[in-house]
C-alpha cells in the first residue's frame, strides 16, 4: 500500500473515530432500574426508551426554536449533572392520601443559554427544555418526536383541527392506520408489548397545548401558533382564532417548558393509580390557600339533558329541575350539582333565565348540604369584564 493510501485510511479512521466519540451518549435509569433511557447528547440530540429491555421509544429528535434559534440542533453539551431525587410532597388537597413519594432520577445537559432536563420515574419519563435566557423573546417551533417501536394498537381521540371541545369518541387503530391527515388529542395510550404507554404532557403554562400527527416512523408533536385576532362564532358562544401569529408564545425568556412525557405500566391498575403528570406539575404558590376547598362528585344537569322523569313539573331549566337534582344528590352522597349555561341570560350573568329562581335553589342546597357550582361560557364572561 502506498504512502497516499495509507493517508486516506488514516483520516477515514480518525474521522470514524471522531464521529463515535462525538456522539456521547448519556444513560439514565429510574430508581428500579426497569425505565432505561439514552440521550444523544451532542449534535442533533435524540433520545430512546426502553423498560426491562424492551424497546418503547427509538431515537426521538427534540428541539426548540427561539428568536430563530434552534436549541436542540447542532448542540454541543457542556456539561452533563446527575441527581437522585426523594421527597415527600404534600396534596393541598388530600386525595387517595394526604402524601406520597416523588422518587425519580435527574439528567440536566446544559448547552449555554439552555438546558436540557429528562427525568425517569418508575411509572414513566419525561423531559423539557429550561430557558437560561433573560432576553429570549419569542418560540417560533418546537419539534418533538414520539417514535414508538413496532406498530401498537392505539386508543385514540382524533381531531381535523387545533382548536375544538375535546367531545369526540376514542378510536381503536393500530397506529400504522392512524390517518396522517388528523391530530391526536393527548393523553394517547398504546399497547406497546406487554406495556401499556400513554403520551401526554405536563406543567402547560403559556404554552399552546399538544397534539400529535401520525407519520410513518412514528408520531410527532404540532402546536396552535398564538392567536393575533379572534371571532365570535355559533352566535357568539364561542370564541375561535381566525389569524394567528409566526410563534407559539412571546413567554421565552427566563423560564421552564412544558413536559413531554412518556407513561409505562404494566397494567392497568397501575396507570389509573399513577400521580407522574402530577408530580410533574408545578407546585402551588406558597402563598396559596386551598382550605376551603371541599373535594367530592358531582351531578351535572348538561350530561343528563336535564332529563328527569316520573315527577309532577316539567323538566328542563328551571328552579323546579334545580332542587330535584340537588335532592337527588344528597340522597346519593353526591357532594355538587353542576348547573350548565341556560339559567341566566347568554351575555348577562345577573340576568336570570325565565322560570329560575337562583336564591331559591341555593337556599335548598344549604339545607341539603350540598354545593351548586354554576357554569357559563367564559366567552360570555370575558364580554362584560371587557365591557365593564
Amino acid at each position: 500500500m502506498n504512502m497516499k493510501k495509507k493517508h486516506i485510511l488514516s483520516l477515514c479512521v480518525l474521522a470514524a473515530l471522531g464521529n463515535t466519540a462525538g456522539a456521547r451518549i448519556h444513560e439514565l435509569k429510574s430508581p428500579d432500574g426497569r425505565n432505561v433511557v439514552q440521550v444523544e447528547a451532542d449534535g442533533d440530540v435524540h433520545y430512546s426508551l426502553a423498560r426491562d429491555g424492551q424497546p418503547i421509544l427509538t431515537r426521538c429528535r427534540l428541539t426548540l426554536t427561539v428568536d430563530g434559534d434552534t436549541w436542540g440542533a447542532g448542540a454541543k453539551c457542556r456539561s452533563a449533572r446527575r441527581n437522585t431525587v426523594g421527597q415527600k410532597v404534600d396534596f393541598p388537597v388530600a386525595r387517595r392520601a394526604r402524601t406520597m413519594t416523588d422518587e425519580h432520577n435527574k439528567l440536566v445537559l446544559a448547552y449555554g443559554k439552555y438546558t436540557i432536563e429528562f427525568r425517569a420515574y418508575n411509572d414513566g419519563v419525561a423531559y423539557r427544555f429550561v430557558s437560561q435566557s433573560p432576553d429570549a423573546n419569542e418560540v417560533q417551533a418546537e419539534r418533538a418526536d414520539f417514535n414508538l417501536v413496532g406498530n401498537p394498537m392505539t386508543y385514540t381521540q382524533l381531531t381535523d383541527r387545533l382548536q375544538q371541545w375535546f367531545e369526540y369518541n376514542y378510536t381503536e387503530r393500530m397506529a400504522a392506520d392512524l390517518p396522517a391527515d388528523s391530530l391526536v388529542i393527548p393523553p394517547m395510550l398504546a399497547l406497546c408489548g406487554s406495556y401499556k404507554v400513554l403520551l401526554a404532557e405536563a406543567d402547560v403554562y403559556h404554552y399552546p397545548g399538544l397534539y400529535l400527527r401520525p407519520a410513518s416512523e412514528g408520531l410527532k408533536g404540532e402546536w396552535a401558533y398564538y392567536p393575533a385576532t379572534e371571532k365570535a362564532m355559533e352566535n357568539g358562544n364561542k370564541l375561535y382564532a381566525d389569524r394567528r401569529e409566526d410563534y407559539l408564545t412571546d413567554h421565552a425568556g427566563r423560564r421552564t417548558f412544558p413536559w413531554r412525557v412518556t407513561a409505562v405500566f404494566d397494567n392497568e391498575a397501575d396507570l389509573l393509580g399513577s400521580e407522574l403528570i402530577y408530580l410533574l406539575a408545578s407546585g402551588p404558590e406558597p402563598e396559596a390557600d386551598f382550605t376551603w376547598v371541599r373535594p367530592g362528585k358531582v351531578l351535572w344537569d348538561w350530561w343528563n339533558c336535564w332529563n328527569v322523569y316520573g315527577v309532577d313539573f316539567k323538566a328542563g331549566i328551571n328552579t323546579d329541575t334545580y332542587l330535584y337534582l340537588i335532592d337527588y344528590a344528597a340522597e346519593h352522597g353526591l357532594e355538587y350539582v353542576l348547573l350548565d349555561e341556560g339559567w341566566s341570560a347568554p351575555f348577562d350573568l345577573l340576568t336570570l333565565a325565565p322560570g329560575v329562581d337562583m336564591e331559591a335553589v341555593c337556599r335548598h342546597a344549604e339545607r341539603q348540604g350540598v354545593g351548586v357550582l354554576l357554569w357559563t361560557k367564559w366567552v360570555n364572561l370575558n364580554r362584560q369584564m371587557t365591557e365593564a
